[in-house]
């Protein structure tokens, strides 16, 4: 009795097959990938001295990409400890709201509350899963301190209500590194977002 014969699929067997796998990677880059290009414009946004605060759906488009890209927290960070969402080159917390954007770490995470001029003012900091840490500003910089974790964050800053700040010039309180915290190994290439993509937004 002979065996029966292993046939190579048909070609058009293959290109069903061929064609499955490139819908199922589409529908996978099409969940994702809208997050990541919102993102990206907030952070564009926010650079506008007269940028609004980041709406829920930024914020959540922020978290969800932090999920999925570790790396982008390190990426906006420079390679520093951390850095403000909405001001990452100077730390100013140009909101009543802002938010740190913290990449993994082993160990604690400190930051100098530096406030000029701003005696008095209530700043605290919410990690998720932790207590909040809380400071008042005096005329000297303080040194404060939250959990590290093992993935990257996005943690809540509150100060007292008052205006929006545009820029350094005018920015009364700061949340930066310590020196000695700075990272010197370059940060990762960011995800890319290639250009000419229009990924649908809402």
């Amino acid at each position: 009795m002979k065996r029966p014969r292993w046939r190579m699929p048909s070609p058009g067997f293959v290109l069903i097959l061929l064609t499955l796998a490139a819908t199922a990677g589409l529908f996978a880059w099409g969940l994702q990938e809208p997050q990541l290009h919102r993102a990206w414009d907030l952070t564009a946004r926010l650079e506008r001295e007269d940028a609004t605060p980041p709406t829920a759906r930024e914020i959540t488009a922020v978290s969800r990409v932090l999920a999925a890209y570790p790396e982008w927290a390190t990426t906006i960070a420079d390679g520093r400890p951390f850095a403000m969402l909405e001001a990452p080159g100077s730390g100013c917390i140009r909101f009543e709201t802002s938010h740190l954007m913290v990449p993994p770490s082993e160990g604690p995470v400190r930051l100098v509350l530096t406030c000029p001029g701003a005696d008095g003012l209530d700043v605290s900091i919410t990690p998720p899963g932790a207590a909040p840490v809380s400071a008042q500003c005096g005329p000297q910089p303080q040194v404060l301190s939250i959990p590290g974790a093992g993935t990257a964050r996005l943690v809540s800053v509150h100060r007292s209500p008052g205006p929006n700040y545009g820029d350094d010039r005018t920015c009364p309180v700061f949340l930066t590194p310590r020196p000695e915290d700075l990272a010197a190994a370059p940060a990762p290439e960011p995800p890319a977002q290639e250009e000419g993509d229009d990924a649908a937004k809402d």
